[in-house]
């Protein structure tokens, strides 16, 4: 699991690098990088499908995001889903978690400093 979520984190990591080069790109550039954006994100999308089989086939997993489940407002989201495999890795390995940034794309509510 761990290999899934450092691919995850390296394609985030690639998807916001080529958004910012699109900012800038001229036309004939920016086609291309739109078509890298649109592979990038349908990999993210199959390595989250990895990250949610790999979740299911753990019962360690599995007991910690059913107890995440009876809690009001982390009701059964994917992406929600792949950031607390994520965060549950970054404890264990004893990496910090995500930032800010990361939690807010995947609509996690920012913590009050």
């Amino acid at each position: 699991m761990q290999a899934i979520v450092a691919r995850r984190r390296q394609l985030l990591g690639m998807i916001a690098a080529e958004n910012n080069r699109l900012c800038s790109a001229p036309k004939a550039v920016a086609k291309r990088i739109k078509a890298h954006l649109k592979w990038l994100e349908k990999e993210l999308s199959r390595t989250e499908g990895d990250l949610e089989a790999a979740i299911e086939s753990s019962p360690v997993l599995g007991e910690n995001e059913a107890l995440l489940q009876s809690v009001p407002g982390a009701g059964p989201h994917p992406a929600g889903r792949s950031a607390r495999a994520g965060h549950a890795h970054a404890q264990a390995s004893g990496r910090p978690g995500w930032g800010r940034s990361t939690q807010a794309r995947l609509g996690h509510p920012a913590r009050p400093s």
